[in-house]
């Protein structure tokens, strides 16, 4: 729901700008109200890295087979450049969302590539 597309919008920002625009009460609308009251929420605790995350991830290489995993250089790099204060379990945090992410993309690859 809060991944970005190519183009630096998600599917959050799509359904609230149906919200705003269909007429209250319309099919469009109440889809995008029901989508969105349905969506898991990032805990606010944990924001701060979800964000960290986008950004790293815009640094991200790509390979033959899809996106690289973000490596500890890349991560280390981004702290230095942005002067961010990192603490360990955050960078384990931002590994598993990479991994997760990784997953996501492959899955989505193999239905694509199925069709």
């Amino acid at each position: 729901m809060d991944m970005p597309d190519d183009s630096g919008s998600t599917r959050r920002d799509s359904l609230m700008q149906i919200l705003n625009n269909a007429p209250e009460g319309s099919e469009m609308y109440d889809s995008a109200l029901a989508q969105l009251e349905d969506a898991p929420e990032i805990p606010f605790y944990l924001e701060h890295i979800w964000t960290w995350f986008w950004q790293i991830h815009r640094g991200r290489t790509y390979g033959m087979s899809g996106p690289n995993p973000l490596t500890w250089p890349d991560i280390q790099s981004w702290t230095t450049l942005l002067q961010t204060n990192i603490r360990p379990i955050e960078v384990e945090i931002l590994k598993e969302i990479d991994s997760v992410y990784l997953e996501y993309v492959a899955k989505k690859q193999k239905k694509k590539g199925q069709k």
